[in-house]
């Protein structure tokens, strides 16, 4: 069964089992327009369908070739509240790091195979995550539809990703996961793994930790993680000394057989040249200041921040460097 549908956050098309109810409609259009609070509109003259009736068929409304009308209710918020209240619990802190590097920067040379490991270095956007794994497969502008295809494996598997697992209703998860503030961490990385059938390798900057998910697959891709940030982690091909290179990131190698741990081994030596640079967040101790004009608020530890933002209602915060 395929149903189009059209809203202020675009147009799509979504298919359905002939088994599918008002319920599983609804919990697609979660994951396809990233909000809660919509009215959906059917048929002609269009008229509104009653989203309390969760398991009533679509087959029984004659959805199949339908195209919907979603008209969300988000209200635009006041200057004075936009201010004043506090964000939400589930709301993130949005951290700008103390330290970056240059891509130039971290080269592991590898001479063996006639060219370097190399660092490709995320946008610093809540999407860092997303952003580095699309890039393993050339996905331009990645974020987005990572992000609904995330939403949507959860969805269609509750039976794994619970209210406790998530520390959410699934519901509540997806439409965060889908907004592109929301941060990704090892669920996310879960679950890609398994959809696009691959590897993935986390290696902790600070400790040297690798993280695999989804063991037994027949290749692997590596990125690199900060404390609060990820990064791709790259091959290139360049010429002696293998200490630079200027080839595009077109031509890169992001993914290796899983058993080539020769790869994580030089991933390893990477990750400990950037603990050597300081490039990582701890958060448990790491200093922050407010961001907001007039706020001179300072914390110290992740627990310190959250309280200010829900106190406060204040998310943009910068780690401090001292010395």
């Amino acid at each position: 069964m395929r149903i189009r549908y059209k809203s202020p956050k675009g147009n799509g098309i979504m298919t359905f089992h002939e088994t599918a109810t008002v319920e599983n409609l609804t919990l697609q259009l979660y994951c396809e327009t990233g909000t809660e609070k919509f009215e959906i509109r059917y048929g002609w003259p269009p008229k509104p369908l009653d989203l309390k009736a969760k398991d009533v068929s679509l087959v029984s409304l004659k959805m199949n070739g339908e195209t919907l009308t979603v008209v969300i209710d988000e209200p635009e918020p006041t200057a004075a509240a936009s201010i004043s209240k506090p964000a939400k619990e589930e709301a993130r802190i949005k951290l700008n790091r103390k330290k970056t590097v240059d891509a130039g920067d971290v080269v592991i040379p590898w001479p063996e195979r006639e060219g370097a490991l190399i660092l490709r270095v995320m946008p610093d956007d809540n999407s860092c995550l997303f952003t580095a794994f699309g890039g393993v497969f050339q996905k331009e502008n990645a974020s987005a539809s990572l992000r609904r295809e995330v939403a949507s494996s959860i969805l269609a598997n509750p039976e794994i990703y619970n209210e406790v697992v998530l520390e959410m209703s699934p519901e509540r998860y997806c439409s965060l996961i889908t907004q592109p503030d929301r941060w990704g961490g090892a669920i996310e990385l879960g679950i890609l793994c398994d959809i696009y059938d691959i590897e993935i390798c986390s290696v902790d900057v600070k400790s040297g930790r690798v993280d695999r998910f989804g063991q037994g697959k027949e290749k692997r891709c590596i990125l690199c993680y900060s404390g609060i940030h990820y990064d791709r982690i790259a091959f290139s091909f360049c010429p002696p000394p293998h200490t630079s290179t200027d080839m595009p990131v077109t031509t890169d190698v992001t993914n290796w057989l899983a058993d080539d741990d020769e790869v994580l081994i030089k991933a390893v030596e990477l990750a400990q040249k950037l603990k050597g640079m300081h490039y990582f967040t701890d958060t448990t101790d790491f200093v922050l200041k407010c961001n907001v004009p007039g706020c001179n608020w300072i914390g110290s530890g992740d627990r310190q921040a959250k309280d200010h933002m829900k106190s406060m209602g204040h998310t943009s915060l910068s780690e401090m460097q001292i010395s």
